[in-house]
Protein backbone atom coordinates (compact mmCIF):
# COMPACT_ATOMS: atom_id res chain seq x y z
CA UNK A 1 0.00 0.00 0.00
CA UNK A 2 0.76 4.09 -0.74
CA UNK A 3 0.77 6.06 2.08
CA UNK A 4 -0.42 9.69 2.10
CA UNK A 5 -0.58 12.01 4.92
CA UNK A 6 -2.54 15.07 5.06
CA UNK A 7 -2.18 16.80 8.26
CA UNK A 8 -3.75 19.84 10.07
CA UNK A 9 -7.15 18.84 8.36
CA UNK A 10 -10.14 18.75 10.10
CA UNK A 11 -12.89 15.97 10.04
CA UNK A 12 -15.21 17.59 7.22
CA UNK A 13 -12.06 18.04 5.17
CA UNK A 14 -11.18 14.59 5.39
CA UNK A 15 -14.29 13.24 4.30
CA UNK A 16 -14.33 15.85 1.49
CA UNK A 17 -11.16 13.82 0.53
CA UNK A 18 -12.43 10.93 0.64
CA UNK A 19 -15.66 11.94 -1.26
CA UNK A 20 -13.38 13.40 -4.00
CA UNK A 21 -12.23 9.73 -5.19
CA UNK A 22 -15.50 8.12 -4.54
CA UNK A 23 -16.15 10.55 -7.11
CA UNK A 24 -13.49 9.98 -9.80
CA UNK A 25 -14.77 6.37 -9.69
CA UNK A 26 -12.25 4.89 -7.00
CA UNK A 27 -13.96 2.27 -4.43
CA UNK A 28 -13.21 2.70 -0.77
CA UNK A 29 -11.71 -0.67 0.96
CA UNK A 30 -10.78 -1.95 -2.75
CA UNK A 31 -8.96 0.94 -4.26
CA UNK A 32 -8.53 2.98 -1.28
CA UNK A 33 -8.79 3.00 2.75
CA UNK A 34 -8.69 6.20 4.99
CA UNK A 35 -8.73 6.63 8.18
CA UNK A 36 -8.81 10.42 10.22
CA UNK A 37 -6.98 10.67 13.81
CA UNK A 38 -7.94 14.03 15.66
CA UNK A 39 -5.47 15.25 18.17
CA UNK A 40 -4.78 14.06 21.42
CA UNK A 41 -3.75 15.59 24.64
CA UNK A 42 -0.68 13.44 25.67
CA UNK A 43 -0.57 13.60 29.39
CA UNK A 44 3.05 12.35 30.06
CA UNK A 45 4.39 14.80 27.92
CA UNK A 46 1.98 17.78 27.83
CA UNK A 47 2.36 18.39 24.14
CA UNK A 48 -1.07 18.22 21.90
CA UNK A 49 -0.40 15.89 18.84
CA UNK A 50 -1.87 17.40 15.24
CA UNK A 51 -5.13 16.05 13.56
CA UNK A 52 -3.90 14.36 10.30
CA UNK A 53 -6.02 11.89 7.74
CA UNK A 54 -4.16 8.84 6.13
CA UNK A 55 -5.21 7.83 2.68
CA UNK A 56 -3.77 4.57 1.61
CA UNK A 57 -3.70 3.43 -2.22
CA UNK A 58 -3.35 0.37 -4.01
CA UNK A 59 -1.75 1.59 -7.33
CA UNK A 60 1.29 3.90 -6.86
CA UNK A 61 0.22 5.87 -9.54
CA UNK A 62 -3.14 7.02 -7.87
CA UNK A 63 -1.28 7.68 -4.76
CA UNK A 64 1.13 9.97 -6.91
CA UNK A 65 -1.21 11.90 -8.85
CA UNK A 66 -2.89 12.96 -5.39
CA UNK A 67 0.25 13.25 -3.33
CA UNK A 68 0.76 15.81 -5.76
CA UNK A 69 -3.07 17.26 -5.69
CA UNK A 70 -3.61 17.89 -2.07
CA UNK A 71 -0.16 18.28 -0.75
Amino acid sequence: MHPITITNIGPGEAVDFKGQLIEAGLVMNTDFFWKYHPSRWDNFTGHTSGNYAMFYFLDPAIATFYQLKWT
